[in-house]
């Protein structure tokens, strides 16, 4: 099921990625991303797909960012 069917595991991995994430608006971020978790616990159905999507979008944002520090900022494009 991954992480689109535990709401609660890509809220963990959101916060250590926010975590690592290099700004000054990082506390911000993370306090965003709280709120945002907490104000959406009760959708259901369609509404909470969308939701976990979007945060799953947010996460490989986070992820690609993470990749391109650990290769020294060089990304590959595979299409």
């Amino acid at each position: 099921m991954g992480l689109a069917g535990h709401p609660l595991h890509l809220y963990r991995h959101l916060l250590r990625a926010l975590r690592k994430y290099p700004s000054v608006r990082r506390k911000r971020l993370i306090a965003d991303m709280r709120e945002e978790f907490r104000d959406k616990r009760e959708l259901t159905g369609e509404q909470q797909h969308e939701a976990i999507r979007l945060g799953l979008m947010e996460l490989h944002r986070l992820g690609v960012w993470a990749g391109s520090v650990a290769t020294n900022g060089d990304i590959n494009v595979n299409l």
